[in-house]
């Protein structure tokens, strides 16, 4: 079964999500991407992996929904 995890970095002046990551798990592979604005679209990443074991305080895991409200258009195209 194919999941995905999101994580956002946090501006804790007013919890608005300036980063976004995901970590997909697909045919026993793992995913760490993060959405790139300029390009609109999700560039893989070894800097997710870095922020969760670093302890970054700005990262947190964040629902899908929350992930859509900050960056719709990270879910507009149909990633693979």
């Amino acid at each position: 079964m194919a999941e995905t995890k999101y994580f956002g970095q946090i501006d804790d002046r007013d919890n608005t999500i300036y980063a976004l990551y995901r970590k997909r798990y697909t045919a026993d592979l793992i995913y760490q991407e993060q959405w790139n604005q300029s390009t609109r679209s999700w560039s893989f990443t070894t800097r997710l992996m870095r922020l969760i074991t670093g302890g970054d305080c700005t990262l947190s895991e964040i629902t899908e929904a929350d992930a859509m409200k900050a960056f719709p258009e990270g879910f507009l195209i149909h990633q693979t």
